[in-house]
């Protein structure tokens, strides 16, 4: 795909065009990704160079070390990712039709628990901290992919927990 497509599809399907911001990321691109295939990342170069993603990097991993001389205007101003160069990178016109990488897919889901003793106030900050801190490690332990966040979502009144009974419905999800 010509490196706009790319953009949109990541963006449909998963999260975006990666932002490579160190070496490890970029050696990560190379363990995951290491067919011999030339693959858009997300480094766009219109003024200034930018990341499709926003994100800030100065981080930049050009072929030979040299960062391309052609005015960042021109057509060759998107970042191909260089398989037989150790993925250094190259500028190319950005409607030339090549592979791509994506960032991986952004799952979230939300988990209802219920605590069932009446000797802890769970909305106060240290309990509900303590008790996020032990959810976290058990799903660490049972985990196969230890990337992951955990935080509590708060109602519209600002409680995480609210008092229900079983004959009454629950108001807040």
């Amino acid at each position: 795909m010509s490196w706009w497509d790319a953009q949109s599809y990541c963006r449909k399907h998963h999260t975006d065009l990666p932002s490579i911001r160190n070496l490890e990321e970029n050696s990560l691109v190379y363990q995951i990704h290491n067919l011999q295939a030339w693959k858009w990342i997300g480094l766009h170069r219109n003024l200034r160079s930018t990341w499709s993603d926003g994100s800030n990097s100065s981080y930049r991993n050009w072929k030979d070390n040299i960062p391309p001389t052609r005015p960042a205007w021109t057509e060759n101003n998107c970042t191909l990712a260089l398989s037989n160069y150790g993925w250094q990178w190259a500028d190319k016109q950005c409607n030339s039709k090549f592979n791509f990488l994506c960032n991986g897919v952004r799952v979230k889901q939300s988990f209802r628990i219920k605590l069932s003793s009446a000797d802890i106030d769970p909305n106060d900050p240290e309990w509900s901290e303590a008790i996020l801190k032990q959810l976290h490690g058990k799903l660490k332990e049972k985990m196969v992919n230890n990337d992951f966040n955990l935080t509590w979502t708060k109602a519209p009144d600002g409680e995480i927990f609210h008092n229900t009974r079983k004959d009454e419905k629950q108001q807040h999800p």
